[in-house]
């Protein structure tokens, strides 16, 4: 069997047959004017052959007429691209939808995003736009920025400052109004924006307003941020609502105390108990009597006997016997229980643990009495 090269762009077929006297089979299909692009045996009675695929309905006829068995088939090179979008032809539609989807979506203006307006004044900024030549479907390369900021500044006289900026296929334009005088009239009574937390500025983003502090600088709460105006061009100081985000290394602390010699006050298990009832304030029955201990605590329960208009209080007191014992114990005994209590009470004031940036602790003592601090940092917007 004569061997020939393997097709791999062109179009054509690929059988696996089974039978006896295949080479036989082959040099009549030859002779008659098959063009065999690659044949191979694989076993006595087995055999793979490729030719091209105009062959395909002449072959498989002969084969079927003289008894082989075709074992398997596949189509090869381009004819395998043509059967396969034969049955999925949705999916080159699909693809060819794509493409022309992604050409048309990078071409042309899709759209606008106007911030800082009302819903009113956004329609009427792009009906605006639109009649002078700048409305959704146009090539975005011909739009220029420049232009969009003119356009609004000359149309609308209550605007005072206009961003356009293109990203993607929309172009985002931000829109500041002018202040009316009566609202300069509202403004006059605005205060800072103060910070909330002790703590080191870390990070600044003004949104409107006069800056009064800077990255790096202390501030406590109560301290101002943000003063409550701006200046336009001419020098003039126009009040505004103060924003910013103002970002700061805060520190949230808890403490936990230890006396090395303590008075202890403990109840002793005894106890003596007495009556009293009384009516309109007046006591009608009392069975007190002497108090047995020198030191005690007294607890006392009141009840009402009946529900009528004037009802009879009934009143129990209790007299808890109590001791007191001195303590003494050394702070080393206690150390690490007492770091872990000033640790939770300043666990407890942290809301998102995700924010902590560092942890530390310090001990004091003075007169036998120590002190343990437990101090978190923590990344947080101090700004109000």
């Amino acid at each position: 069997m004569k061997a020939l090269k393997r097709i791999k762009w062109g179009a054509g077929v690929e059988l696996e047959i089974c039978g006896y006297n295949i080479e036989r089979a082959l040099n009549v299909l030859s002779g008659s004017g098959v063009e065999f692009l690659e044949t191979e045996k694989t076993g006595v009675k087995n055999a793979r052959v490729q030719f091209k695929s105009r062959y395909r309905k002449q072959v498989k006829k002969y084969l079927k007429e003289h008894k082989f068995e075709i074992v398997s088939e596949r189509l090869l090179g381009f004819s395998w691209i043509a059967n396969f979008f034969k049955f999925r032809w949705g999916i080159l539609l699909g693809a060819v939808i794509s493409v022309v989807l992604f050409i048309f979506m990078n071409t042309f203006l899709l759209g606008f995003s106007i911030d800082g307006v009302s819903a009113e004044l956004e329609r009427e900024i792009v009906e605006v736009l639109g009649r002078n030549g700048i409305s959704v479907l146009k090539p975005i390369e011909s739009v220029e920025t420049d232009e969009v900021e003119k356009i609004i500044l000359e149309n609308f006289e209550s605007v005072s400052l206009v961003s356009a900026v293109k990203k993607g296929n929309s172009i985002l334009i931000s829109v500041k109004e002018k202040i009316s005088s009566d609202e300069f009239d509202g403004l006059n009574n605005l205060t800072p924006l103060l910070a909330t937390q002790n703590g080191i500025i870390t990070d600044i983003c003004l949104i409107q307003g006069t800056l009064l502090v800077k990255v790096g600088d202390v501030v406590r709460v109560g301290d101002p941020l943000v003063a409550p105006y701006t200046y336009d061009a001419s020098g003039k100081q126009i009040p505004v609502i103060p924003k910013a985000e103002i970002v700061a290394d805060v520190w949230i602390t808890g403490e936990s105390e230890h006396s090395e010699v303590e008075t202890r006050v403990e109840r002793t298990g005894e106890v003596v108990k007495f009556r009293e009832s009384s009516f309109l304030g007046r006591t009608i029955f009392s069975n007190a009597g002497e108090i047995p201990f020198e030191s005690y605590e007294i607890v006392e329960k009141t009840s009402y006997l009946t529900d009528f208009i004037f009802p009879i209080k009934y009143r129990e007191i209790f007299y808890f016997e109590t001791k007191c014992d001195i303590i003494e114990m050394t702070f080393k005994e206690v150390e690490e229980k007492k770091l872990e209590e000033a640790k939770q009470k300043a666990y407890m004031q942290v809301a998102d643990l995700s924010k902590i940036k560092s942890e530390d602790y310090s001990i004091s003592e003075n007169e036998g009495k120590w002190v343990v601090v437990y101090t978190i940092t923590l990344s947080k917007d101090i700004a109000v």
